[in-house]
């Protein structure tokens, strides 16, 4: 990645405003943000549970590691971000975890190209344990879709890269809020373009991020929003994916 990239996150940690106690840099409508996350959470907790190490990579102002950092005090926590300005709040956050910044300047899967994703994972299948998982939680498409700085892949996509690193696809389920992506495509696109003084798009979503009106509506379509856990590849939205190597059984 660019350093222009390096500096965009550097830019949304510095953005970042305080929401119910926690430090808040999404730019994806709050409600939503908040309720796809327990989740994913729910879904990690057994995995992190059996774990002895974790690593969180990609792991922006270090909330999920203080999350599960809580519950699990004895297991060993790790951080990777190209951001040094993230990685600054996910020490306050999570003091008891090791951070780093990346050798090279790679973000989560969704914004590398296909080419710069065989090096990240040939790094981190060198690192997972004859056991461990590699879990995923990426913006996920019915068909490849690529764009400035973003690279949405089918989990067919993704499960044939890992299957060439030898390893298999072992639980996948898309999280999808149908009415909530409707908001997303008519309403809130129109709220961001009524921001004034802001420089970019970003900067526009975390300012309407701020507003309470906002916040309401989003939470209207995320209540809207019954069905939350899809097949993969029915639709738009982030799949929640498990590696392991061949032939490790579910632990």
């Amino acid at each position: 990645m660019s350093e222009s990239a390096r500096e965009l996150w550097n830019r949304r940690a510095r953005w970042s405003f305080t929401y119910q106690g926690e430090s808040m840099y999404t730019i994806t409508p709050l409600p939503f943000y908040l309720a796809r996350r327990a989740i994913l959470r729910a879904r990690m907790a057994g995995y992190v549970a059996r774990a002895r190490r974790v690593c969180d990579f990609g792991c922006g102002d270090g909330e999920h590691l203080r999350y599960f950092a809580d519950q699990h005090p004895d297991t060993r926590w790790t951080g990777v971000d190209l951001s040094p300005d993230m990685l600054a709040l996910a020490r306050k956050a999570c003091p008891e975890a090791a951070f780093f910044l990346p050798f090279e300047d790679v973000a989560v899967f969704a914004h590398v190209t296909d080419d710069d994703l065989t090096g990240i994972i040939e790094n981190l299948v060198e690192r997972l344990g004859s056991d461990g998982r590699l879990i995923l939680f990426e913006q996920v498409a019915p068909y490849p879709v690529q764009g400035a700085g973003y690279n949405r892949r089918t989990v067919d996509g993704y499960r044939q890269l890992f299957a060439y690193h030898d390893l298999e696809l072992e639980q996948a389920v898309l999280c999808r809020f149908r009415f909530h992506q409707w908001f997303e495509r008519h309403v809130a696109k129109r709220v961001y373009a009524m921001m004034r003084g802001c420089d970019s798009d970003a900067e526009r979503r975390l300012k309407a991020n701020r507003s309470g009106l906002f916040r309401l509506l989003s939470r209207f379509f995320v209540a809207l929003s019954v069905r939350r856990e899809w097949p993969p590849g029915s639709g738009f939205g982030n799949a929640w994916m498990v590696f392991r190597r061949r032939g490790k059984a579910h632990g």
